[in-house]
C-alpha cells in the first residue's frame, strides 16, 4: 500500500487567544475566557506546549456544531 503525504492535511492548532480570534474571523463570537473555561471542563481537547495549551480548530469547531467531540 502506498501512501501519500498530499492527502495528508495537518491539524490546524492554535492557541486559545488565536481560536478566539479565528472564531471572531469566522463571524462566530466566542471569547477566549469562554474557550479557556471549556479546556478547564475537559469539552475541549488540547495538547500542552510549555505553558500553552494549543487547540486543534477543527475540533473545536466540532464541539460548536455537535456540542461534543468524537475521539
Amino acid at each position: 500500500m502506498n501512501i501519500s503525504m498530499e492527502n495528508i492535511r495537518p491539524p490546524r492548532m492554535r492557541t486559545i487567544p488565536q481560536a478566539a480570534v479565528q472564531l471572531k474571523a469566522d463571524d462566530i463570537c466566542v471569547s477566549a475566557y469562554t474557550i479557556r473555561r471549556w479546556v478547564k471542563a475537559g469539552l475541549v481537547p488540547v495538547v500542552h506546549s510549555g505553558n500553552k495549551a494549543l487547540i486543534n480548530y477543527d475540533k473545536l469547531l466540532e464541539f460548536l456544531t455537535n456540542g461534543e467531540v468524537r475521539a
